[in-house]
């Protein structure tokens, strides 16, 4: 039991940070109690319903971080989780991409925290097991996607990948 109630402190701690960025103004994701930025699809409501619906994925990219399993272990148990994530969002903004990407984030950060909490290391050692985790993550899926690839479409982030080859 203790595993899980340090997987959802970690996890509230993520949603805490996802509520406490919409109510800035300017908002780092341009939405914000005052504006919508330049989301025309999407208000606060829009994005506290989607932070709130990511609660059990980030409580299972923490939980699978309290283990044994080496730090690229993690982040491929953690991958199928963010998927079905990304799925529970759209649900619950009726396709409107909120958090897709802090997902992918907030994800990687409470997987890390919880293997370093694991290990009984010093914070600081997030950082390394997130190096860990992502390392070759850009050489392996972003060199080689290609604009047609199997007519996949492309995210947002892949798209400027290609423009900008960064």
């Amino acid at each position: 039991m203790e595993t899980f109630n340090g997987a959802f402190t970690i996890a509230s701690l993520a949603i805490q940070a996802m509520l406490y960025e919409v109510t800035c103004f300017p908002s780092p994701g341009l939405v914000s109690a005052t504006s919508s930025g330049a989301h025309k699809d999407m208000d606060i409501y829009t994005f506290i319903d989607s932070s709130v619906s990511l609660i059990k994925p980030l409580v299972l990219c923490a939980e699978a971080g309290f283990s044994d399993n080496s730090p690229k272990k993690i982040f491929e148990n953690i991958r199928s989780i963010g998927i079905k994530g990304e799925e529970e969002m759209f649900k619950k903004t009726s396709g409107i991409n909120t958090h897709k990407g802090i997902l992918f984030l907030l994800g990687l950060c409470s997987a890390a925290a919880a293997k370093t909490i694991y290990e009984k290391k010093p914070f600081d050692n997030i950082q390394k097991v997130i190096k860990e985790m992502t390392e070759g993550i850009v050489k392996k899926e972003l060199y080689s996607i290609d604009e047609g690839e199997n007519n996949k479409e492309l995210t947002h982030g892949e798209m400027l990948f290609l423009k900008y080859n960064t």
